[in-house]
């Protein structure tokens, strides 16, 4: 049951040409329907009158039913908003303070001041570096010693640690690619690597290049509209 509703002058324009008993009969039946939830049977002129008004009194009543329900959703939504806002604004003032004990009596203070976006270079561990050298040098067919794998995992860390983990006057972005270039730089390294490693490094290299070229000429060719540029270096 409802306590009022919503008569437009449609409704109006559509009774008026009906006769008097005719139109008390159609007003009844509207607002027995839309305010009592009871539909009046009608016959003739009357039921079609009503049938063109019935849709819009539907659909009012189903506006209604949605205003009158708790809005919980949109509740929720702003305590989650809320949340989120808090947890911001704790993550953009967080202050770790770490004590670090490595055989040196260093005290490390680090201070959070933004949030971390999800490519942000994390620096390795000794452990992460040694673990992936040891690896590639077994690839390699294991030309290093042990003691040889330490040696540079730890020059390769201290290196990088002691300057910020940058590379020339940018910030490293692929740790394990620079641990390739470290290994392959040095000499010991490369020099002793079994002919068939060399020969895959090389061939693969050689198919990078054609690659590029391949890349390099297509490009070139479909700006130029030139289908064959193949002679172009």
């Amino acid at each position: 049951m409802r306590e009022s509703t919503v008569f437009y002058r449609s409704f109006y324009e559509a009774i008026k040409e009906l006769d008097a008993e005719l139109q008390a009969v159609v007003y009844s039946a509207i607002f027995e329907y839309a305010l009592n939830f009871n539909e009046v049977e009608l016959k003739g002129v009357a039921k079609t009158v009503f049938t063109l008004i019935k849709p819009q009194l539907d659909a009012n009543q189903k506006r209604f039913e949605n205003g009158n329900k708790p809005k919980v959703k949109q509740v929720i939504s702003k305590q989650e908003a809320k949340l989120k806002q808090d947890i911001s604004k704790v993550e953009a003032n967080v202050n770790v303070n770490d004590n670090v004990n490595a055989n040196v009596n260093d005290n490390e203070n680090v201070n959070v001041n933004a949030k971390v976006s999800r490519s942000h270079f994390r620096a390795p561990t000794y452990e992460e570096i040694f673990e992936f050298m040891k690896s590639k040098n077994a690839l390699a067919g294991n030309v290093w010693s042990d003691a040889k794998v330490i040696t540079e995992a730890k020059a390769f860390f201290n290196h990088y640690e002691s300057n910020g983990w940058m590379v020339g006057k940018n910030k490293m972005k692929n740790w394990e690619a620079a641990a390739r270039n470290w290994m392959n730089n040095n000499s010991k390294f490369e020099n002793n690597k079994p002919k068939s490693v060399i020969q895959n490094d090389r061939e693969k290299r050689a198919s990078e290049l054609e690659q590029f070229r391949q890349q390099y000429r297509s490009h070139l060719a479909e700006n130029l509209s030139i289908e064959d540029i193949t002679g172009t270096e």
